[in-house]
């Protein structure tokens, strides 16, 4: 399960998460785990802790953080989500998505980690990524790319240990001729 902050303006339209432009460096990430796109969509549940667009975020780029109080009407549906899916892996999008888990946790704190988690009677295995938006000041600090990377070679195992790896190499090269 892939857990992000919101969906985007285009997103109602795309019927999907990360449909646009973090979408694309999320599924660039996603491929060197070996995953391709469709392959991450058809293995894994992407949702968000708030469900609706909470809109731009005035006079800085990108769209605003969703308000406590929408990400607390909409914490029942992610909840369901959890109890329902029962996922192993859980990947955190971004700092709203991972103190759901981590409170008050820095992301650059906890980006290249794992962690084990508790959902009701359940563990699971919570990587938490930074969010992909072009927006973000966390890809500034050089320190972080070797954290994103740490991240997602621990996503590559877990998935792994969880009988959700991609396609082999050799697979993947023989799809691509």
């Amino acid at each position: 399960m892939f857990i992000g902050q919101a969906p985007g303006v285009r997103e109602p339209e795309a019927q999907k998460m990360f449909a646009w432009t973090a979408g694309k460096r999320l599924f660039r990430w996603l491929s060197s785990v070996g995953w391709t796109e469709t392959e991450a969509r058809a293995h894994a549940y992407f949702t968000a802790v708030a469900k609706c667009y909470p809109g731009k975020d005035p006079g800085v780029r990108g769209d605003r953080r969703p308000p406590p109080e929408m990400v607390a009407h909409c914490a029942p549906f992610l909840q369901e989500a959890l109890k329902a899916l029962k996922p192993r892996v859980v990947v955190t999008i971004g700092g709203l998505a991972a103190d759901r888990f981590l409170p008050g946790r820095r992301l650059s704190d906890i980006v290249g980690r794992k962690f084990a988690a508790r959902e009701g009677d359940r563990r699971l295995v919570l990587v938490p990524l930074p969010h992909p938006s072009g927006a973000s000041a966390w890809f500034i600090k050089r320190e972080n790319h070797a954290k994103l990377r740490k991240a997602l070679e621990t996503l590559k195992v877990e998935l792994n240990r969880a009988g959700l790896r991609g396609p082999s190499k050799r697979q993947r090269n023989a799809r691509n001729h």
